[in-house]
C-alpha cells in the first residue's frame, strides 16, 4: 500500500515538474540561440563593416580587384546562415529588445553592402562575373533574413523598416530577391 502511494506522489510530483523544467529549458535555449544569432551576425557586420573602406581602397574597380572582395562577404554570409540555420527555432516568443538588436545588425548588414558599392555602382554592375556575385549575395543575404526570422520570429518586420532608405539602391545592385523579400513582407 505505501509502495503505491508512493508511486502515485512520484507520479504526482514528476507531472507537474516536467512542464516547468520545460519551461526553464526553453528559457536557456532562448537565451542561448539569441546569444549565439547575435554573435554571429556582430561577426558579419565586422567583415561588411569595412567593405567601405576596402572599396574605396582600389585604385581601380574590375573583376580582378573586386570579385575577392564580394567572395569574401559572400563566404562570410553562407558560413553565418549555415550557423543560424542549424539552431534550434524558439516558440515561446522574443523579447523586444532581442528583435531590435539583431534587426539593427541585420539592417547594418545591408546597408554595408549598398554603401559600400554605391560609389562604384556603374563600375561594378557593368562587370557580368561581378553582377553575378551580387546576385549570390542577394540569394545569401535573402536566406539568411528568412532563417533568422524562423529562428527569431519577428526579427524580419522589424528590419524592413531600418531597410527602407537604400530599397532604391538594392534593386540597382541587382539584390532584387531582397528587395522581394522586403516588399511580400510589407505587403503582409
Amino acid at each position: 500500500m505505501f509502495a503505491n502511494l508512493f508511486t502515485i506522489a512520484l507520479a504526482a510530483t514528476s507531472a507537474f515538474a516536467l512542464p516547468m523544467q520545460r519551461r526553464v529549458a526553453a528559457e536557456v535555449d532562448a537565451s542561448e540561440v539569441t546569444s549565439k544569432v547575435s554573435a554571429a551576425l556582430s561577426d558579419l557586420q565586422t567583415v561588411t563593416g569595412g567593405l567601405k573602406d576596402e572599396i574605396a581602397g582600389l585604385t581601380e574597380v574590375t573583376e580582378a580587384t573586386v570579385s575577392p572582395i564580394i567572395e569574401g562577404v559572400l563566404a562570410k554570409l553562407n558560413d553565418v546562415t549555415t550557423l543560424v540555420g542549424g539552431l534550434t527555432p524558439v516558440v515561446d516568443g522574443v523579447a523586444h529588445t532581442v528583435v531590435s538588436d539583431v534587426s539593427g545588425i541585420l539592417s547594418l548588414v545591408t546597408t554595408d553592402i549598398t554603401s559600400a558599392l554605391e560609389p562604384v555602382i556603374t563600375e561594378v554592375t557593368s562587370i557580368p562575373a561581378v553582377k553575378e556575385l551580387l546576385a549570390d549575395v542577394s540569394s545569401v543575404l535573402n536566406s539568411l533574413l528568412s532563417t533568422v526570422d524562423t529562428i527569431l520570429p519577428g526579427v524580419l518586420p522589424a528590419v524592413v523598416g531600418l531597410l527602407a532608405p537604400v530599397t532604391g539602391l538594392l534593386n540597382t545592385l541587382g539584390l532584387g530577391s531582397l528587395l522581394g523579400l522586403v516588399s511580400s513582407i510589407v505587403q503582409v
